[in-house]
């Protein structure tokens, strides 16, 4: 009698059975990151986003979140499902952090974030750094004028 072991048996369909590899696939599928030309923007700033994992030819919306989601561009995604948009950051942004997204099909391809900062207030106009000569010559005149209104009433009418 042959005595055959569970190691042997075991070793012996190893090497008869194909061998291939299964892997583990993400689903939904992972989206790809998006990116964007500057992380920090400022309201009505132009800004551009690029990414890729649409399906060829399809539409692409990208939205800016806020207090009330904004759909700022809707382009055709390239034959290998790239994709590049340019927009302007909404005027009515907020400060702080915002989300970026690309959806097509249903399909969320990336998200990104950036920070929203506010125009700084100019500062309020003093005059200073202007030629006061204008104004100068202005008064002048003006003092001119009136001294010599004085200088007609004070002679009176002119004797014959």
């Amino acid at each position: 009698m042959i005595k055959i072991s569970a190691a042997g048996i075991a070793l012996a369909l190893a090497a008869l059975s194909p061998s291939a590899t299964a892997t583990a696939q993400t689903y939904p599928p992972v989206p790809q990151p998006l990116v964007i030309d500057k992380s920090v923007v400022r309201p009505g700033e132009l800004v551009t986003v690029q990414g890729g994992g649409a399906t060829p030819n399809a539409t692409v919306t990208i939205t800016f979140d806020g207090a009330d989601p904004v759909d700022v561009a809707s382009i055709t995604a390239a034959s290998d499902g790239t994709f590049r948009a340019s927009f302007n950051i909404p005027l009515v942004a907020t400060p702080g952090r915002h989300d970026i997204s690309a959806t097509s099909e249903g399909r969320s391809l990336g998200t990104v974030t950036v920070t929203v900062v506010v125009r700084q207030a100019r500062r309020p106009f003093t005059g200073g750094g202007q030629s006061l000569l204008p104004y100068l010559i202005i008064g002048a005149l003006v003092l001119t004028g009136v001294a010599g209104a004085f200088v007609v009433r004070r002679r009176g009418p002119r004797a014959g």
